[in-house]
């Protein structure tokens, strides 16, 4: 399997790394489902290699990932480590993957009034968001893995809800063919502005 070894998320590297593979984190925003961005608007961050800055919810989403991933270890028993993978030209950071590379980890943590989010309402009827369930399927695509636990963090109370996502190959080709749609643009990523 494809990962990219001693590769650290957050660093330059990782953000070269990022510059010209189709991520994960960006496929929801090519679909339109993420909304604080168009797809337009995506592309051309992408393009341009503009880094969107750190939100105070994104960074609150960074300080909780570990600990969500120490709370599902416990609550599963479950070895979960963050890892960096690429299939051809699609790559994904894991917030976690397990010692046998068949099961990922998502970790959300909504930032203010965690149980009253679209997120966590979704989550107790056992379900997803359609953005973070685009994620999800890029994820399984480029890692092979069989299954994702997707884990909605409730840091207040320092509980989560878990989700099962199996991979949906038919979603696959939504996400090739959102990302075909922008070759021509994707080719001028390979240029080192």
């Amino acid at each position: 399997m494809p990962e990219v070894p001693n590769l650290e998320q957050g660093t330059p590297e990782w953000l070269e790394f990022r510059r010209c593979l189709r991520m994960a984190s960006e496929t929801p925003g090519l679909l339109g489902l993420n909304k604080y961005t168009t797809p337009e608007r995506t592309i051309v961050n992408k393009v341009r290699c503009i880094e969107t800055p750190q939100t105070p919810a994104m960074a609150h989403g960074h300080e909780q990932e570990p600990l969500a991933r120490a709370w599902y270890n416990e609550a599963f028993g479950e070895l979960m480590r963050p890892a960096v993978w690429q299939l051809g030209q699609y790559g994904a950071s894991l917030d976690g993957i397990n010692l046998d590379e068949d099961r990922i980890l998502e970790i959300k943590s909504p930032w203010k009034n965690p149980r009253e989010s679209e997120r966590w309402v979704q989550a107790e009827q056992g379900k997803w968001t359609e953005a973070d369930y685009a994620q999800v399927q890029h994820q399984l695509y480029v890692t092979e893995a069989k299954a994702a636990d997707l884990v909605i963090w409730d840091w207040t109370s320092e509980e989560g809800l878990v989700i099962e996502i199996l991979p949906d190959l038919a979603y696959w080709h939504v996400i090739w063919r959102v990302w075909n749609r922008y070759e021509k643009e994707l080719s001028e990523c390979s240029i080192k502005l």
